[in-house]
């Protein structure tokens, strides 16, 4: 992949007063890996803007022998699936250098018992998060002192209901499309079979076959190369797009939202999101 920078901003600077220290994380094929603690025991979280709620590790509990209380049920929506799990409440963790308890917590299966937590839209949402990929670290941002609405340079919204946020790309050609930003998904661009056939792509580009993944979730799907894609003032050549296999399952549930965004773009690149605002800074270092 072939990045053109066309602008860059220097922000990082206009966002001196942080609520954390920057703190350095793991990019593990394509996740985002933070350290944490759960009732004191190391572990690791997973950064997923892409789920709607904070997630607990049904493996990691068992492995450490933990109980917390339940306080319900609650269906959640993955990338292909929908499923009802427990809800778990009064979690103490230690994350990005505060002590806190997580409420309303999803009870979740991983496929190691090694990542504690998952941490959603519902960790997003009450912080300014700055995620800087290619020096693997990230802080909290103060929301006041940061004026983002000022400086942002990226089209974007915060979908009512689930509060995730969707970020406007160019791609191919002058053709735009709402994309759900999500950093727990590997690839680059995950589209919707309907709207990569409306688009032509499905004929115009020779296609192979792979697997999506998500944190949690894989499925049979075809990839190609589209010519470019504009992100903020950043264009990037040759980007790799899936589109899941006829009656996979997957849908964005969003008729106005036609795919994923994932971490196969976003590596390149310091994002600052604020889920609150619905606003987006993208900077290419």
């Amino acid at each position: 992949m072939k990045l053109v920078t066309l602008f860059v901003g220097i922000f990082c600077c206009q966002l001196a007063l942080a609520d954390s220290d920057w703190v350095r994380f793991e990019l593990n094929q394509g996740h985002i890996l933070l350290p944490v603690s759960v009732k004191g025991i190391p572990t690791k979280a997973v950064l997923d803007s892409g789920a709607q709620v904070n997630g607990i590790n049904s493996g990691f509990m068992e492995k450490h022998k933990l109980r917390f209380p339940s306080d319900g049920k609650l269906t959640i929506q993955g990338l292909f699936e929908r499923k009802e799990v427990q809800t778990l409440t009064a979690i103490p963790t230690h994350i990005l250098g505060k002590s806190r308890n997580l409420n309303n917590v999803a009870k979740i299966d991983l496929p190691t018992h090694n990542i504690g937590l998952v941490l959603g839209v519902s960790f997003f949402k009450n912080h300014i998060v700055q995620i800087d990929y290619p020096r693997q670290r990230l802080r909290l941002v103060s929301r006041t002192p940061s004026n983002i609405r000022k400086v942002k340079n990226l089209k974007a919204k915060s979908l009512s209901g689930s509060g995730e946020l969707i970020v406007n790309v160019e791609v191919a050609a002058n053709k735009r499309l709402w994309l759900l930003l999500d950093t727990g998904s590997q690839g680059g661009l995950l589209l919707e079979r309907n709207v990569a056939s409306d688009l032509g792509w499905l004929t115009k580009y020779k296609q192979n076959k792979t697997v999506s993944t998500g944190v949690n979730e894989s499925i049979p799907s075809d990839y190609f190369w589209v010519d470019s894609m504009t992100l903020g003032k950043t264009k990037l050549d040759q980007v790799l797009v899936h589109v899941p296999a006829k009656n996979s399952g997957f849908s964005t549930q969003n008729d106005q939202v036609s795919g994923i965004l994932g971490n196969d773009v976003l590596q390149h690149f310091i994002l600052t999101l604020d889920y609150k605002s619905g606003k987006a800074h993208v900077d290419f270092p």
